[in-house]
């Protein structure tokens, strides 16, 4: 799995996910979250509770060779997860998410980040229109 341009491909992952982080910054409410193997985006509703998740993780990348994905937490919001899974039926399980990859995303190599930020407002909008 590792090769010589991993590290460079982390990089580019968190220079993606702060790139989603400004660009979508009073537009949504955010928190970033880390831990050893991950590092994403929540996106929450006002009182707090998470409804979009869009990140970087080690142990889905090991087993897909796809390192960026976005989607929702089986247990948040039933509404939004019905949603979700209604536009994306064929949003991957794992660990309690159904995901979906940011194939847009220019993860391995240089490039604008537009397409991806442009992904994920257009999620959200779905997401969160009444």
């Amino acid at each position: 799995m590792f090769s010589a341009d991993t590290p460079k491909i982390i990089s580019r992952l968190y220079d993606i996910i702060a790139a989603l982080e400004s660009g979508l910054a009073g537009r949504f409410t955010l928190r970033l979250h880390q831990c050893p193997g991950e590092r994403a985006l929540l996106f929450t509703q006002t009182d707090g509770t998470p409804f979009f998740y869009c990140g970087a993780w080690y142990e889905l990348w090991s087993r897909s060779n796809f390192p960026l994905w976005y989607g929702v937490n089986a247990q948040w919001n039933a509404e939004t997860v019905q949603r979700f899974l209604e536009r994306h039926p064929e949003a991957v399980a794992f660990e309690g998410y159904r995901l979906c990859r940011a194939e847009c995303a220019p993860v391995f190599e240089d490039g604008p980040v537009d397409p991806v930020i442009e992904l994920i407002q257009s999620e959200l909008a779905f997401l969160t229109q009444a």
